[in-house]
């Protein structure tokens, strides 16, 4: 999600975002993928590619940064007694309206589905608010992956820290770690993620038709057999039917699609702005 969008909007890429991702790569910007083996780490860690944050602030600044401007509360769970909201930094990363509201669903609605659930994958995840939720929601374990190309997930890094210490639970997400993954390396990039995930998470991750069936490829290479695919969108976007299309041709079977959409946060109540939340089972055998 590195790269700016640089005005060349064609009928292949999206161009309603202020910015395309960098795991996107193809549309005349080359991306940093670091280790070109793949890696892993956990957060907090010092290991890792070198190289610095993304965005120019680093985790650490941005825990200590107490300007109210710099962080916003997102409210996602008002009925949770410990965790009503969760704090973000504006600067690191974007969180986009899709992430916020399937974040709310995962701990509303979809809570049943994570409790209990062993691993969690989200892809395209960068500050990876969904990936939270689904630790709050009771998943055993939660892992973030993207290009993060400058070797750290500094966004969601920063975002653990700054509410470990404004809710005073040091543990808090303890459950979550962040994996390197570039989609169009799939299915080997994955890993000891392959095959292993109970529930893959996707909010807003098609950003150039050509990335859709590499992302089914990987959303496919993730799930164990019987796994779901929780896919987030906004109707419309550049590559969501070609996704759907490839993800079918994969054997999915398309539990539910409804409107994703929020009163209390506001969003997707709009008719251009409106979203989609779709399930999808992998077959068991």
């Amino acid at each position: 999600r590195t790269p700016p969008f640089d005005g060349m909007a064609t009928a292949d890429v999206d161009p309603t975002d202020a910015a395309l991702r960098a795991h996107a790569a193809g549309s005349g910007q080359e991306a940093d993928t670091g280790d070109a083996d793949g890696w892993s780490f956990d957060l907090f860690a010092s290991a890792g590619p070198p190289g610095g944050t993304d965005g120019g602030d680093t985790a650490e600044d941005a825990v200590a940064d107490d300007d109210d401007e710099a962080w916003e509360s997102v409210e996602w769970a008002p009925q949770d007694p410990h965790v009503k909201s969760v704090m973000i930094h504006r600067r690191l990363a974007q969180c986009w309206a899709s992430a916020r509201m399937l974040s709310e669903w995962l701990l509303g609605p979809g809570r049943p589905m994570l409790q209990g659930c062993r691993l969690t994958v989200e892809l395209g995840a960068s500050l990876g608010l969904p990936t939270l939720a689904a630790s709050h929601a009771g998943a055993d374990r939660c892992v973030a992956t993207d290009l993060y190309p400058s070797g750290s997930a500094a966004a969601l890094e920063a975002t653990i820290a700054r509410n470990r210490r404004a809710t005073g639970r040091p543990q808090l997400f303890g459950n979550v770690c962040a994996q390197r993954l570039n989609w169009f390396e799939a299915p080997e990039a994955l890993g000891e993620l392959r095959n292993a995930a109970d529930v893959v998470l996707c909010a807003d991750v098609i950003y150039e038709r050509r990335a859709a069936p590499a992302i089914a490829l990987g959303v496919n290479a993730a799930l164990r057999r019987g796994g779901t695919l929780v896919f987030a969108s906004r109707y419309g976007r550049v590559g969501l039917s070609e996704f759907l299309e490839a993800i079918a041709d994969h054997g999915f079977v398309l539990r539910s699609e409804a409107p994703l959409r929020s009163e209390r946060l506001g969003l997707g109540l709009d008719a251009e702005e409106a979203h989609g939340l779709w399930l999808f089972d992998k077959p068991a055998t």
